[in-house]
């Protein structure tokens, strides 16, 4: 289990497995093409050692042969790995088998001529075995024996003819008499009777009426002779066509051994590849990782007081490069956020400090002499002020935690906005004139539009109070706004005092101020930052501009007219 906890081995796993899955198909394909080889061999092989038993058969004068000396061939004789022989006639009599199938026969069922078949059975011994049988016409050697004998037999022929003309003669029809009355029934026959004849006789006494009968030959060979058609045993045609049944069997032990060997050396190899494999894979991946584990390495040394450092990123691994681009675009974000957070901590403690320490003295003095009811009730007014600059920062802090927690809801409804811009003009009017600044609202008339309409006052409150306070003397603040299609675009411009383009870029930024407004006490620097959180909030674009009389403008577009 802790094995697939890990990319490496996982990636081993996966890589062993779907190799393992290939090697076995490719073996099983394997074992399959070199089993269907092999077996064809051996059939090739069997069937060789058969053809050679047919040139041991002939027939000659209508009697088949089979000349088999086992002593040459001791394979056909019983033992533990014997082999049979068979062959018979189309009518199931045996010609000839060997001496190791004893009082068995090889079954098996018919087949064409010249068309070997191949068979598994049960040898008689009960090993597995492997049977081939076809039927073939023996080797006819009658011809050149009728060439060898026909000398002789014209001779006798010969003689014959003499006797018969010298039998024209008185007392010469005895002779013949004596050739008749010799082929009379129960008459013994002559030495000189035809070896044929001989035969015959004998075949007759061992099969009684079958067509085909077994002789012994010369020279341990087995013989039958052929009968007629009629079913009497007489001269047969010797060219007649004899169909034998030759069954050649041997035991399949080369055949499963060469099999066994084979199989066991693909499983050998098998288990070798895949142990070689599993190491060249958990090596390969072990180098791959090398990369991934340097980055883990200079991530993991990155920390809360090094935020500047990045990621370096490698050309040997470009499929890691978009991480590292990622996390350093991440690392980026992070600083910029801690170095914000650090701000806006420092900024914190500096702005409660001041008025807390303010409220402190004010409580010291009004201690030490509270008999002086004008200074104490100075104080209270002192007091006040301090306690709504507090609470102002307070709200703001609120309001910008849940904006960037994202609980603020957005109520939308249709209002005119002439009239919202001219109660927030009348809220500035008398600070604004003790400034001689002047506030001048150009937007008159009827204009709804439909926004949540309080977030939008706090947004202008913010803007135009900070353009009152920021705007120098004997100057005017302008608000105007310009329609554009179905949307209204918002302004608010002020002049300004040493504000430059980098300071426009900071404006939005938490407690930002310009450094000699530091010691103003009505300003905490988180006005124009809740501007811009309410701003995205209710999807309105606000882009700051300063144009080269240093007159800044703020423009609010994305208002929607409500028609």
């Amino acid at each position: 289990m802790r094995l697939m906890n890990s990319i490496q081995g996982r990636l081993t796993v996966y890589i062993i497995a779907g190799t393992a899955m290939v090697l076995f198909v490719v073996g099983i394909i394997i074992d399959a093409q070199l089993s269907r080889q092999l077996e064809a061999e051996f059939n090739r092989s069997l069937l060789a050692k058969a053809m050679t038993m047919v040139t041991l058969t002939e027939q000659d004068h209508g009697v088949v042969e089979f000349d088999l000396v086992e002593d040459l061939a001791p394979e056909f004789k019983p033992g533990d790995r014997a082999e049979y022989l068979q062959l018979q006639f189309q009518d199931g009599s045996v010609l000839q088998k060997s001496s190791s199938l004893g009082n068995n026969a090889l079954r098996h069922s018919g087949t064409e001529l010249n068309q070997p078949r191949f068979e598994d059975l049960t040898l008689p011994d009960g090993r597995p075995g492997r049977l081939v049988v076809f039927k073939f016409i023996p080797i006819d050697d009658s011809g050149s024996e009728d060439e060898d004998s026909e000398g002789p037999e014209q001779t006798r022929s010969g003689s014959g003819d003499d006797d018969s003309d010298s039998s024209d003669e008185p007392g010469s029809q005895g002779g013949d008499d004596d050739s008749d009355s010799s082929e009379e029934p129960g008459s013994q026959g002559s030495d000189d009777d035809s070896e044929s004849g001989a035969d015959a006789e004998g075949g007759v006494d061992r099969v009684e009426d079958e067509s085909v009968a077994a002789v012994d030959g010369p020279g341990d060979s087995r013989s039958l002779l052929i009968g007629d058609p009629s079913g009497g045993i007489g001269a047969a045609d010797p060219r007649s066509d004899v169909l034998i049944d030759l069954a050649l069997a041997q035991g399949k032990e080369p055949l499963a051994g060469l099999l066994a060997t084979m199989r066991v050396t693909l499983l050998l190899s098998f288990i070798l590849l895949m142990a070689l494999l599993a190491g060249l894979a958990r090596i390969s991946i072990n180098i791959g990782l090398k990369p991934l584990r340097q980055m883990a390495r200079e991530v993991g040394s990155i920390g809360a007081s090094n935020l500047d450092l990045r990621l370096t990123p490698t050309s040997q691994s470009q499929e890691l490069n978009p991480i590292t681009d990622r996390l350093n675009d991440l690392l980026e974000r992070l600083e910029d956020a801690f170095d914000r957070e650090k701000r806006f901590s420092g900024n914190v403690a500096h702005e409660l400090r001041t008025p807390i320490a303010e409220l402190r003295t004010l409580a010291e003095v009004g201690k030490e002499w509270p008999s002086e009811r004008d200074m104490v009730e100075g104080f209270f007014s002192d007091l006040i002020e301090l306690a709504d600059d507090m609470e102002r920062t307070v709200v703001n802090l609120l309001m910008l935690a849940r904006l960037d927690a994202g609980t603020q809801e957005v109520i939308h409804e249709s209002f005119n906005l002439c009239d919202l811009v001219d109660d927030i003009c009348k809220k500035f009017r008398q600070n604004s004139s003790e400034r001689r600044i002047s506030l001048d609202n150009r937007i008159t008339g009827v204009l709804y539009v439909t926004t949540d309409k309080d977030k939008l006052k706090l947004i202008l409150t913010n803007i135009i109070f900070n353009a009152v306070s920021y705007s120098p003397s004997d100057s005017s603040v302008v608000i105007e706004a310009l329609r554009e299609g179905e949307d209204v675009e918002l302004i608010v411009s002020n002049e300004t005092v040493d504000l430059c383009e980098k300071d426009v870029q900071m404006m939005f930024e938490r407690f930002w101020r310009k450094d000699q407004v530091r010691s103003e006490d009505n300003h905490a620097g988180l006005g124009l930052s809740l501007v811009k959180a309410l701003a995205d909030l209710l999807k309105i674009r606000i882009s700051p501009t300063l144009d080269t009389d240093s007159r800044l403008t703020l423009s609010l577009s994305g208002l929607a007219i409500t028609l």
